[in-house]
């Protein structure tokens, strides 16, 4: 299988003109995009629990949605294909908010950027309509906020390490709000 190619950013988040295997960019602990899409059926937060297959994280609760975004496509489609592809949901780009940039900086590949979005689904949302990629996705569930206020202060072991997206997302559904928009991306 050929491995994944994406961009290459700086520190900034300013596109280098530069693309190489996901790879090989988490071995020069390089900056590249992933994105992160967070979603509300009501009041509820949906989140997932990875597949044991996952190289990162495996069997861990997490966020609603995430994956890399590859050299070719824009952040939004990437959020349109990996809902797709983990939860089989199908949904007009339209119904997707753009929230925030959060730059993430480390060792081991983890110099990353997370474009994140906000999908609001009704209450009354068919969850039967939701089918899990086995390879991907081993459950999903519906948690209040304060599920994850337990996740940012460290008292749930079985959530993936994301006390930063957590929270984050928390101040922004409690009532901060950056500018977003495609053109006016925020990083935080």
């Amino acid at each position: 299988m050929k491995e994944e190619k994406v961009r290459i950013y700086d520190e900034n988040g300013i596109y280098l003109n530069k693309k190489m295997d996901k790879k090989e960019a988490k071995i020069k602990n390089l900056y590249h995009k992933a994105i992160h899409l967070w979603i509300m059926i009501g009041d509820k937060i949906l989140i997932q629990q990875r597949s044991e297959l996952k190289k990162v994280f495996p069997n861990k609760w997490d966020l609603s949605v995430a994956g890399h975004i590859s050299e070719n496509d824009s952040s939004l489609e990437t959020v349109i294909k990996e809902l797709y592809e983990e939860l089989n949901i199908k949904i007009d780009s339209n119904l997707i908010e753009y929230l925030y940039c959060l730059r993430r900086t480390g060792q081991n590949g983890k110099n990353m950027f997370f474009d994140t979005y906000l999908l609001r689904l009704p209450a009354n949302y068919d969850l039967s309509q939701i089918k899990v990629e086995k390879s991907e996705v081993k459950a999903f569930k519906l948690v209040n906020k304060s599920y994850l206020d337990k996740v940012i202060n460290n008292k749930d072991n079985s959530f993936a390490s994301r006390q930063m997206e957590c929270k984050m997302f928390i101040d922004y559904i409690n009532g901060f709000k950056g500018k977003g928009g495609e053109d006016d991306r925020k990083i935080y």
